[in-house]
């Protein structure tokens, strides 16, 4: 796994810049550029045009013309020019695309996007990429969101760049020409620093368990992913063991206890996320639980989704206090289900629909429940996005409602809401 970039790489080495006398010194590889002696002086990664490195000698190109040489790394060398390419390349790469911003990526793209279950969609728009997401936004019509962790396999097949997603999913972007390799290295790049952090974190909160174990468990519970509950349990009953005594030590479990006990926990989804400021808003764990009934006649139709504190934020404090409920399936297929004694069957294959949903707005609830008209996502006004975001407009369409956890009184559950099996979802507290 990549070091992380944040880390200061440091050697003694020899630094000669032209026709001035050279510098012995330690130098260091930093977050945005070497820091080089005597005064610590900053060469941004940014202003480096070119790497060139033979017979123990490093030669820096740089832009507006001059060069650096550095030399007497010693054994250190091989990892010093590794570690320097490494953190120069997405500086490389979003100067040569993207001058104006380290966001943007390429203005304009073509490209198909297989989703899961689905047909394919000829597109072509802006690519942007974030610490989490990676966007591709046409000029018009819907959005295509994917989050990092959701791609498990970067790959470059005729002349095509092709990513490859955790629910059997694809985007192929075509016709990139020169931009191919730098575009691949760059979007790995990042994924692959967003699955050391979470590793990191993860390893934190399972502190103690086998290294197999935090390994796996970082695959299985990657950023947002969910899985089922009963998958988790069988593959890694010490991982959920250790996440159940996280949330009594956040006061988290009896919350966990209630969902799980008048719902179906057989068909539950469970997954890990970050809060929206990172580690200032803690690590959450959240639950997909579906409630249906024997028959028509009782309460059901309905997913509960939870999120519990397992780690505190920054100020001690941390996890959503209310529980949003969203439609199962259709009337007609729910009752059908019932009268086929398939309501298991029909949970595990809707819900991971609605994680996925969950999982391309970042879990945000007020985008959900909230009138579109006072609502923004980052410079997006929401009535926009409703109408380009097909995952918003599907939670939207889907849901119920949402209850209150109230400090020192039962929550409010599902049943409360009338009539979830027929009617269409009120989208009432």
């Amino acid at each position: 796994m990549p070091p992380d970039s944040r880390v200061p790489f440091r050697c003694d080495g020899r630094v000669q810049e032209e026709a001035n006398s050279p510098l012995t010194g330690p130098l260091t590889l930093a977050d945005g550029g070497i820091v080089l002696p005597p005064d610590d002086r900053l060469l941004p990664y940014a202003r480096i045009e070119g790497i060139a490195a033979a017979d123990y000698r490093i030669e820096l190109t740089l832009a507006g013309g001059g060069s650096f040489f550095l030399s007497q790394l010693g054994y250190l060398y091989e990892d010093f020019v590794r570690e320097l390419r490494r953190r120069w390349e997405p500086f490389r790469l979003r100067q040569h695309l993207a001058p104006a911003s380290d966001r943007l990526l390429l203005d304009d793209v073509a490209g198909t996007l297989w989703p899961a279950g689905g047909p394919p969609a000829e597109r072509s728009g802006a690519l942007r990429l974030g610490e989490t997401l990676l966007s591709w936004i046409p000029a018009q019509g819907p959005l295509t969101l994917v989050p990092l962790a959701a791609i498990t396999t970067i790959e470059t097949r005729e002349w095509k760049l092709h990513l490859l997603f955790d629910d059997g999913g694809r985007l192929e972007f075509h016709h990139l020409g020169d931009r191919l390799d730098p575009l691949r290295r760059e979007i790995a790049l990042e994924r692959d620093g967003l699955r050391q952090t979470n590793r990191v974190q993860l390893a934190r909160l399972l502190e103690g368990l086998p290294e197999e174990a935090i390994e796996e468990a970082s695959i299985l519970l990657a950023d947002g992913r969910a899985v089922f509950l009963s998958d988790l349990t069988a593959r890694l009953p010490q991982v959920w063991d250790t996440l159940q005594r996280r949330l009594r030590e956040n006061r988290g479990a009896d919350e966990l206890a209630a969902a799980l006990a008048q719902g179906h926990p057989e068909a539950a989804m469970i997954g890990l996320k970050r809060g929206l400021l990172g580690s200032l808003t803690g690590t959450d764990l959240f639950l997909l639980v579906p409630y249906w009934g024997e028959t028509t006649a009782d309460p059901g139709n309905a997913v509960g989704f939870a999120s519990l504190t397992l780690s505190p934020s920054a100020d001690g404090t941390g996890g959503g206090r209310a529980e949003l409920f969203f439609r199962l399936a259709e009337p007609a297929d729910y009752q059908a289900a019932l009268l086929r004694h398939e309501p298991e069957t029909l949970a595990r294959r809707n819900i991971p629909f609605l994680a996925r949903a969950l999982r391309s707005i970042h879990f945000r609830r007020e985008p959900v429940f909230l009138p579109l008209a006072s609502l923004k996502i980052g410079d997006l006004p929401c009535p926009e996005a409703a109408e380009r975001l097909p995952e918003l407009a599907f939670l939207r369409q889907t849901f119920l409602g949402r209850t209150i956890h109230r400090q020192g009184g039962a929550p409010h559950r599902w049943h409360e809401f009338p009539s979830v099996a027929t009617e269409k979802p009120t989208g009432k507290e």
